[in-house]
């Protein structure tokens, strides 16, 4: 993980979402997708199509987006993209009459990962504006309370950690998210452990907002000490 990125200057890491990377390879197999699940698809209204698609969630979206985020190993609220991937579903459903081609698990992948890109874009965008955050529907909420730090901070560190290259993330996701350990971590991605606490390092430094190198040393340490190692 050579080339720590410099979260000084983000606008290295995002050009309209062109950098923006989302895990490449295919997600396993989630909850088995209803046989009648693509007749809920089926219409050209995109309003009538969400209707159905939000009434008892009968596609299972909140937890298919969970998945698809974890997946992608972004900080990201589950179910803001789960409400914006239902609008992305229903609009491409009805634009494209949908019929069951692509698969169905593929098509509502689809519309998850562009309901990902499109807040890492309106994140960047009130970012770049200074936006205030509405404390009624903060969505950085988690990492505000885990960090102990203002929303404005923890949407930019958000935005830090997901513009990362998913080589680098995954493992940070992993760990401190996840909850893996440190070792084992390393060894599933080909990294050396002093390298992966490293970047660990980096990223807890932006966390609590710190360069102060004996409390950083110290908070892997904790890692450790709590079993991530």
């Amino acid at each position: 993980m050579a080339n720590v990125p410099n979260f000084d200057d983000l606008d290295q890491y995002f050009l309209g979402a062109l950098n923006f990377e989302l895990e490449p390879s295919t997600q396993p197999a989630g909850p088995e997708v209803p046989r009648t699940g693509a007749a809920l698809l089926q219409g050209k209204s995109p309003r009538a199509i969400t209707d159905r698609l939000t009434d008892g969630d009968p596609l299972e979206l909140i937890a298919r987006t969970k998945r698809r985020v974890t997946w992608h190993a972004i900080l990201m609220d589950n179910m803001r993209v789960a409400v914006r991937a239902v609008a992305y579903i229903a609009y491409f459903a009805a634009r494209d009459g949908y019929r069951g081609d692509p698969p169905l698990e593929q098509f509502l992948h689809k519309g998850i990962d562009e309901a990902i890109t499109s807040i890492i874009e309106e994140d960047w965008s009130n970012q770049r504006k200074d936006a205030p955050i509405d404390p009624r529907h903060d969505p950085y909420a988690s990492i505000t309370a885990a960090a102990g730090i203002d929303p404005a901070d923890a949407r930019k560190v958000t935005l830090e950690f997901n513009l990362l290259p998913v080589p680098k993330r995954r493992p940070l996701y992993a760990v401190l998210i996840q909850n893996q350990s440190i070792q084992q971590t390393a060894e599933t991605y080909g990294l050396a452990v002093a390298e992966l606490k490293s970047e660990l390092r980096t990223i807890l430094g932006r966390l609590t907002g710190t360069v102060e190198e004996d409390l950083l040393d110290a908070l892997v340490r904790q890692l450790v000490e709590d079993g991530h190692e």
